[in-house]
């Protein structure tokens, strides 16, 4: 979106007011000291240091290439045989190997007693992301049951390693296949009692924020095996893409309406949500995107950012106008529900921005793709 010669200064902003925000997050409870209402058994006391946006997950994990090396390699040393083959095996290409290594995981987790499963949470921690974003549904959902298996075994013990999970963890209950979603919905619950699920995401929201925002910014390929095609390297993209968005889109829902200044980590949670929506070609890059997952994802998160914090967007309003109406030039119907409830709350939120898009195309686009669900009463 074209701005003027403030935006420099205005991205400056947004980049000054999100260190603040991943500050105030470390001070306001975004340490595992403070982790001690004891969610399903946790109640952690060790801390994994955050990175500027408050990500306790190492780089290296959006890099599905990046194998069992350095840390990772290291923490195997203190397993045994048997665990550390299943984990090296899941450095493999083939799907199949990766499965069978995953299923036999969960096996040698249910039969071993605690303190010796204990021992693998570390490399499994840095295996994790790389196994929640494979291209293989299969090997999703086997990565989501370990995850179970191993919550429900060694419950408090996973506290120090939350934050590092969290992130691919959540994002995974919205992964566009039903199982893999089912999947890992089912092994949050092992973790966390349905009560308790809220406290756990606020406890590592920040987290998730940064997750989204490393998602976001990552090209394609890195987040892909060297050896996968452009289309396979399009594909996770588009998934996880659209994945991290909805994680993002559900954890604003948790924040109040209209509490996005001062010094709460709720508010700070907001700081660095504006500090992302606000940077060029943010919504473009949602909105427009190429794929309807990513498409229908943007339209959502539009939609609750007009409903509880439209001013994070207010001085987009000119620029986003003419994008936001002009996605009725969408033609995938599954993300038409998401696109009309876009437009009317942001028309709501921004009355005056029907004065900043063409009337007659917008009317147009909207008869070939039906009329609103609902009324505009």
């Amino acid at each position: 979106m074209g701005r003027d010669k403030n935006q420099g200064s205005s991205r400056g902003k947004n980049v000054a007011s999100s260190s603040r925000a991943a500050d105030t997050l470390q001070a306001t409870g975004a340490s595992s000291s403070a982790f001690v209402v004891g969610f399903g058994g946790f109640s952690g006391s060790h801390a994994i240091e955050p990175t500027a946006f408050g990500s306790a997950t190492p780089a290296s994990s959006m890099n599905a290439s990046a194998g069992l090396e350095g840390n990772a390699e290291a923490s195997l040393a203190g397993l045994d045989g048997e665990a550390a083959l299943h984990l090296k095996r899941l450095s493999k290409r083939d799907p199949v190997t990766k499965i069978k290594a995953l299923q036999a995981l969960q096996k040698l987790i249910q039969e071993r007693q605690p303190v010796e499963v204990e021992t693998l949470i570390l490399p499994w921690a840095q295996v994790f992301s790389r196994v929640a974003m494979d291209n293989s549904r299969q090997v999703r959902e086997a990565g989501m049951a370990v995850m179970g298996a191993l919550a429900k075994t060694v419950k408090k013990a996973l506290a120090p390693h939350l934050k590092a999970l969290m992130g691919p963890w959540y994002a995974a209950q919205f992964d566009p296949c039903s199982e893999v979603a089912a999947a890992a919905g089912l092994s949050f619950e092992a973790a966390f009692p349905p009560a308790k699920q809220r406290d756990a995401l606020k406890f590592c929201q920040a987290e998730i924020v940064a997750r989204v925002e490393e998602v976001l910014t990552v090209q394609p390929q890195f987040l892909s095996d060297k050896s996968a095609t452009p289309e396979e390297a399009s594909e996770r993209h588009e998934r996880v893409v659209s994945s991290a968005l909805l994680s993002l889109i559900e954890l604003l829902k948790l924040q109040d309406a209209g509490s996005t200044t001062g010094g709460s980590t709720q508010e700070a949670i907001w700081g660095l949500t504006r500090a992302m929506v606000q940077a060029k070609n943010f919504w473009k890059g949602r909105l427009a995107a190429k794929t309807s997952l990513v498409r229908r994802a943007g339209y959502m998160l539009m939609q609750v950012i007009c409903k509880q914090a439209p001013e994070l967007i207010q001085e987009e309003v000119p620029e986003l106008a003419p994008l936001v109406l002009g996605a009725f030039s969408d033609k995938e119907p599954e993300g038409h529900a998401a696109l009309w409830d876009m437009v009317l709350m942001f028309t709501r939120a921004f009355p005056a921005s029907w004065g900043s898009a063409n009337l007659h195309k917008v009317s147009a686009r909207s008869r070939r793709h039906g009329a609103p669900p609902t009324s505009t009463r």
